[in-house]
């Protein structure tokens, strides 16, 4: 199992991304809607995407740290995007009814804001 971690990087003056590796459960959950809390804070961007491509497992906990971080973004005036989730990972976010409700994209053009995807 890799472990849990978060690599943020500063895209251009309105997006920051964290790349997140490993499970989302119970026990890092919490680091995630940390980060994805001092993500928004710090840096200071419109855009907070949450990049899951290394994410292969996410449970409830972990699905509710997304909706809160997305709940304390917004509080900020500022927009979290959720991309590149793997199938299993996209499976849990319509299964729940959060692919509605979150800005989930299956891939991510970085330089692209305008909600296109990148295939």
């Amino acid at each position: 199992m890799a472990p849990f971690e978060i690599a943020v990087t500063n895209g251009d003056d309105h997006m920051v991304r964290l790349a997140v590796e490993g499970e989302v459960d119970l026990s890092t959950s919490p680091k995630l809607l940390d980060g994805v809390l001092a993500a928004a804070v710090e840096h200071d961007r419109h855009h907070i995407v949450v990049d899951l491509h290394d994410v292969r497992f996410i449970d409830s906990s972990g699905l509710d740290a997304i909706v809160e971080a997305n709940r304390h973004v917004r509080d900020l005036n500022a927009h979290l995007i959720i991309c590149n989730p793997s199938r299993m990972v996209q499976r849990m976010f319509e299964v729940t009814g959060l692919d509605d409700v979150l800005d989930v994209r299956p891939g991510w053009a970085a330089n692209s804001l305008t909600g296109t995807t990148e295939a």
